[in-house]
């Protein structure tokens, strides 16, 4: 009976031993996981940088080449404008406008010989241009004024000038007491007086 207890533990002994080889084998295959993971991943990345770089590098040319379209495209409607047409062959070419056409006409005669006849026609010379001022001939009047002259916007408003509290009674009399016929004298005298009494306005309202 001994010798069997004896066994029996020695068995259970021997069972409980841990396998040491297949834990070190495990914890490898773990580590070539974990690397060929981390491995994978750092070629991914890169080549997400390369693609990054070469779609940076297409967008620059496609910019590059539309700026390139765009100022073929402005010297082009340059060139095809006729004033820069002109101005290139009277200054640099030193050409003057045509002052006619010629018509040259080829026929042939009985004989068979080749015969020219020119036609010149005279070019009709452009009008001047014509500036709009707003006015037409005639349309000045001469006329006197024969009313009051007033401001065309308030003087306190645009001329700096504050309105006083007890406005002074003007030197000259006003100009509605002024006969309907004023002179060109009489009018600078209303204008060199009405300039004073603003003067006078002015150093009573600051």
């Amino acid at each position: 009976m001994a010798k069997r207890r004896s066994a029996a533990h020695a068995a259970r002994g021997k069972k409980k031993k841990p396998k040491k080889g297949l834990d070190f084998r495990f914890f490898l295959v773990v580590c070539l996981i974990l690397a060929g993971t981390g491995v994978f991943i750092l070629v991914q990345h890169q080549y997400s940088i390369s693609s990054d770089l070469k779609v940076r590098e297409i967008d620059q040319s496609i910019e590059a080449e539309k700026a390139d379209q765009k100022s073929l495209r402005v010297s082009l409607a340059r060139l095809k404008s006729p004033a820069r047409v002109t101005r290139m062959a009277q200054d640099e070419l030193e050409m003057s406008e045509p002052t006619g056409v010629i018509y040259l006409k080829y026929s042939r005669d009985e004989a068979g010989n080749l015969i020219c006849q020119s036609t010149f026609e005279e070019r009709a010379k452009a009008p001047p241009k014509k500036v709009d001022t707003g006015y037409e001939p005639g349309s000045v009047s001469t006329e006197e004024p024969s009313g009051p002259l007033t401001l065309s916007a308030p003087l306190h408003r645009y001329a700096g000038i504050r309105t006083p509290l007890h406005p002074l009674r003007p030197r000259s009399a006003p100009l509605a007491y002024y006969r309907s016929t004023l002179s060109v004298a009489r009018l600078a005298g209303a204008a060199l007086r009405r300039s004073r009494c603003a003067t006078v306005f002015m150093e009573r309202g600051t």
